[in-house]
This record gives C-alpha cells, structure tokens and sequence, in this order.
C-alpha cells in the first residue's frame, strides 16, 4: 500500500484498535497462482510479542485448499467518504477520497478439530456478548460435528502491518475544519465516521 510520510499510522494501539473496530476484513492469497479473496470476520490476540489473527472459512471455498503456510494479505478497512473540491475554503481543489485502511500480512496454520471447536466459541461469544447461553452445547451433537466438519479455521502470525489513515492532513486547518462541517452535513453513516476521525486529527 502506498502511504505518503504523513498518512502513515505508526501507533499500535491505534492501529489495533481500528482492526478490532472493523475486523470483518478481506483476505487474499493465491489459489493456483491466481489471486483470490474472502470476507471474513477476525478476532486478534496477542501471544507474547506476537499479533495472532483467526478466522474461518467454508471447507467448499477453494481458497480453503491452498492456506496452509501461504503468507496471505488480510485488509481492514471500512469509514471512507468522497470530499468534493466544493468543501473546502481555499481554492483551487479537486476531488478526493478520505479513509483508512491497514494491510496485514502473515503466515496461515491450519487449526485442529478441538482448536476449531474452540475458536467458534469465542467468535460467538464476540459477537454475542450478551447472550449468556453457551451456543456450542446447545447444538445436537450430531449437527455440531457435521457444522465443524465443513469449516476451515486457521490462525495467521501477522509479520508486517501497513497502516494508512488519508484525513486531509495535507491541508489548512480551516480547510479541514469546513470538510468535517460538510461531512457531518450528509449524515451519512460512513461520512460522519470519517469527519469524527479528522476531528481526532484537529
């Protein structure tokens, strides 16, 4: 990813923070010397000073097939909105796009059965936090193995991270201040996210 000195995000913790915030991510790696993609939903860990991704995917997918040990790029990414040239005090200006993305690249190890098991346990449990029956042992055991059976889940090391957040940095501070005006304006879900997140920049 190309990230200009100045869009760089060089802070783990908040390079950390924005992947748990938006961990249903994109990742891709080879199949057959082709590339290929899934949306997943990831959960982090940290094991001693290393960053531990984990996933699952559909046994059927055939990106499932060629995993094991392939480094693969995993993409975090989701507030972006387009600024028109329109929002800005100064001229002249063209339009653009604000966001924020991190790449993640690792290793894949295929997890066993038990560590399979385990890992839909704690997704469920992110995801549901308030649910406070255990989800696995209300399942038939029977409909529990067949369930497992069909799934691939995997952990990834994660060897280097490229973090970017592109928030109008380069520009005058009224500028950037009419830009979150504007942004803010729309309402829209994702615009407003990102003119919080230039605020933070302020």
């Amino acid at each position: 990813m190309y990230i200009p000195p100045h869009y760089n995000m060089d802070k783990p913790e908040e390079i950390l923070g924005f992947m748990r915030q938006y961990n249903f991510a994109c990742m891709v790696s080879l199949l057959d010397n082709h590339l290929t993609a899934t949306h997943l939903p990831f959960l982090l860990q940290h094991q001693e000073d290393d960053l531990i991704l984990f996933s699952h995917l559909a046994k059927a997918n055939p990106q499932a097939q060629q995993l094991e040990n392939q480094e693969v790029l995993v993409i975090f990414s989701e507030p972006h909105a387009y600024i028109s040239p329109t929002w800005y005090t100064s001229s002249p200006n063209v339009p653009t796009w604000n966001y924020v993305a991190v790449h993640a690249y690792g290793k894949v190890r295929i997890l066993d059965e038990q560590a399979t098991f385990n890992l839909m346990e704690k997704t469920v449990q992110h995801f549901e936090p308030t649910h406070k029956a255990n989800f696995w042992d209300n399942l038939p055991p029977n409909y529990r193995k067949t369930l497992l059976e069909e799934l691939v889940a995997f952990e990834l090391t994660v060897t280097r991270i490229d973090a970017k957040k592109k928030l109008n940095q380069g520009k005058k501070r009224e500028d950037q201040e009419s830009v979150i005006q504007a942004l803010e304006a729309t309402q829209e879900p994702l615009a407003v996210a990102i003119a919080r997140l230039m605020q933070q920049e302020l």
